[in-house]
């Protein structure tokens, strides 16, 4: 069964908007929602979860931190959205540089990093005068980019840890296939179809509008005397299958994760026939063109090394290119324990010991050139060399396409970038996932720093909480745009420059 990395050890990178300027015209009746989320995958359904009426309370039993557990003893009774959770927060470490994140992964997950499955410490009550009114607007079916993945691959994270709220996985499991339900890794097929009935088992199909594309969201301007007191509004553009839609929002969450494109190496012949930018291509081309008889794959991630094992299954000889040395502590594989991951190792072993049957490295080297006769230039530490191959697999990571984000904006938010825990985090907030630039635009999974769905849950509490604070100071009545007296200026078309999408 091959196994594919879930994004969450990607080397992403922003996309810059490629074209801006594009006038975004949309003939569509401006909606007003509460809340617009970009994006449909595990982050989007926790937060839709929770705008949705449903309030998260701890039940008293432990947890793991013993400060926390003290902590807790005041909050009893009272959910999460009303309490201090920066306090709760405190002096809580772990796999994330957001504090809400962790705290969210302590209460449900429990010991986790130890090995222990104690299960959540969290209950949930639905309240029906706190449901918001919102809308996520997804590229394709509910699940993001877990859609698109190997279905029959295996997930990097427990299954459990796939968990969204109150409707747990193997829960899930035992109810589709009983027979078959088993506990550890689980394959991408499962994860994926889980997050498709979750959303329909919670009632959340209502707020998701999928296969829509969003082309263009900018800040409204001028704002007149009674909306100064209030957040900006945001205005979104996008096209679904019935047609565009066009929404008007204080509370604009990006939720769009970062695997929308792959990075480049910007070297010539990178376009060429043969070399693949993604593990899906790799495969294509094995079964498009049969036998290959040299693989190049460049890149020391988990991609690569799922690539790695797709050739070597198949009889296909690798030469493997990557810039770091082979013994490099920072590699990904370090931080994958041997006993769960041996198939990662047996890749780590041959990277450290050079060269196998079918297998060989080029630690510390890059890859300049490939020409159209299929030979590839590598650049290492000691010169330059000529390799003959069949296909290039270059799988450097992924990066967010957000060039439906104003060009302005996106500088802004890029500017504020965290070099120290990858370039794909935006400069957010983390204790309400709130743009530090931009008053009522957010930032989940990913694009804030969290790349596993047990921390992208403790974001989607932060947004929440922050909403529900700011929900009585915004004005929900949406004018039509031919009122002059609106609270909610409605820009004409030409008044508003895009992206183009």
């Amino acid at each position: 069964m091959p196994v594919v990395a879930v994004r969450e050890d990607s080397e992403s990178e922003l996309c810059r908007p490629e074209t801006p300027g594009k006038l975004c015209h949309s003939i569509a009746v401006p909606q007003y929602k509460d809340v617009v989320i970009v994006g449909n995958g595990p982050s989007a359904i926790t937060l839709s979860y929770m705008l949705a009426g449903n309030w998260p309370y701890y039940r008293g039993t432990p947890v793991q931190d013993i400060f926390l557990q003290e902590r807790l003893r005041g909050v009893m009774g009272k959910s999460l959205l009303e309490v201090d959770l920066e306090d709760l927060s405190q002096g809580l470490e772990g796999r994330s540089r957001n504090p809400i994140s962790l705290l969210y992964d302590a209460l449900v997950h429990p010991g986790a990093d130890l090995g222990k499955d104690r299960g959540t410490t969290l209950r949930w009550r639905f309240k029906p005068n706190k449901v918001v009114d919102h809308v996520a607007l997804g590229r394709g079916l509910p699940g993001g980019s877990w859609q698109s993945m190997n279905e029959s691959a295996l997930t990097i994270s427990f299954g459990s840890w796939m968990d969204l709220p109150k409707f747990k996985f193997r829960e899930w499991q035992f109810r589709k296939m009983p027979t078959t339900a088993q506990e550890g890794r689980a394959t991408i097929g499962d994860v994926s179809q889980y997050y498709l009935d979750y959303v329909v088992h919670q009632g959340l199909k209502p707020h998701f509008l999928n296969n829509t594309l969003v082309t263009c969201a900018f800040q409204r301007t001028e704002p007149t005397e009674t909306e100064s007191d209030s957040p900006p509004f945001w205005e979104v553009h996008g096209q679904s299958e019935d047609g565009p839609v066009r929404y008007v929002t204080p509370h604009l969450v990006l939720a769009c994760g970062t695997s929308d494109k792959p990075n480049r190496l910007d070297i010539p012949g990178e376009d060429l026939s043969f070399v693949v930018h993604t593990l899906k291509e790799l495969e294509e081309s094995f079964e498009r063109r049969g036998r290959l008889e040299e693989l190049m794959v460049v890149g020391a991630g988990l991609s690569a090394a799922d690539a790695i094992i797709a050739a070597l299954r198949r009889g296909i000889k690798v030469k493997h290119v990557f810039r770091r040395a082979a013994n490099d502590p920072g590699l990904v594989f370090n931080s994958l324990p041997p006993a769960l991951y041996p198939e990662y190792h047996r890749v780590y072993s041959m990277m450290k010991s050079g060269s196998t049957e079918n297998y060989r490295c080029f630690p510390r080297s890059k890859l300049i050139g490939i020409r159209s006769n299929g030979i590839a230039l590598v650049e290492g530490v000691h010169g330059c060399g000529k390799i003959p191959v069949s296909c290039v697999a270059l799988l450097i990571g992924t990066k967010p396409d957000l060039g439906f984000l104003d060009p302005e904006i996106w500088e802004a938010l890029s500017a504020g970038a965290h070099p120290k825990f990858g370039r794909l985090s935006l400069d957010v907030d983390a204790l309400t996932m709130e743009s530090r630039c931009f008053p009522g635009l957010y930032a989940l999974g990913p694009l804030a720093g969290d790349n596993f769905v047990r921390f992208i849950q403790g974001g989607a509490l932060a947004v929440a909480k922050r909403i529900h604070e700011n929900l009585g100071n915004i004005p929900k009545a949406l004018p039509s745009p031919a009122d002059k007296d609106s609270s909610i200026p409605v820009p004409r078309a030409c008044d508003v420059k895009c992206p183009t999408p």
